[in-house]
């Protein structure tokens, strides 16, 4: 290695010692310059917040006008009643629960547990409500009929199987909301 070579090295090594410590006091210095946090502080506190009243009870608003339609009700009811698969697993009739009362519950509860679907290919029925009626109501209670359109779905029939079927429901009046009792197809 030559002398300038040596020289030149020597001469990058003292420039970096050189920044490195001006770096060193430079941060010195700033730390000082900030105030030491045992130093008072001359501050005041803001008003205390005052206590959040006492949530009111809210009870649920009334139901809608399409909600307390007895009509509309069995219709939405056939319609899901009616359309299922045996991929569902009868998921379409326990859907319906909150909708039916403990009597039609209970048939249908004991539909479910006496009718096992078989693991064959794909079934499906899709219901479509055409025409509802009201045939009769009361303050506690409706009956209606329904004319509906039918599309039966398998694996191994295609196109799907249209059929019409009517269907008959009697709804009562459970405090404030219908529930279906009775819920049969012609």
């Amino acid at each position: 290695m030559s002398r300038r070579s040596k020289f030149i090295i020597m001469a990058i090594v003292v420039l970096i010692l050189l920044i490195a410590f001006l770096l060193i006091m430079l941060n010195r210095a700033g730390r000082r310059a900030a105030p030491s946090p045992s130093a008072p502080q001359d501050f005041t506190l803001p008003p205390p917040i005052p206590p959040l009243p006492t949530p009111a009870v809210i009870e649920p608003p009334p139901p809608g006008p399409q909600e307390q339609n007895p009509t509309v009700i069995a219709a939405d009811f056939t319609e899901r009643y009616g359309s299922y698969s045996n991929e569902g697993n009868y998921q379409n009739l326990r859907d319906l629960f909150p909708q039916m009362t403990n009597k039609l519950r209970a048939e249908t509860e004991a539909f479910i547990a006496g009718n096992p679907l078989p693991s064959v290919s794909y079934q499906g029925t899709t219901t479509k409500v055409l025409r509802a009626e009201l045939v009769a109501k009361t303050d506690t209670e409706a009956r209606a009929r329904l004319e509906t359109q039918r599309f039966e779905s398998t694996a191994t029939e295609t196109p799907a199987r249209t059929f019409y079927q009517s269907a008959k429901l009697r709804l009562v009046k459970d405090d404030r909301r219908w529930l279906v009792d009775e819920f049969s197809w012609e």
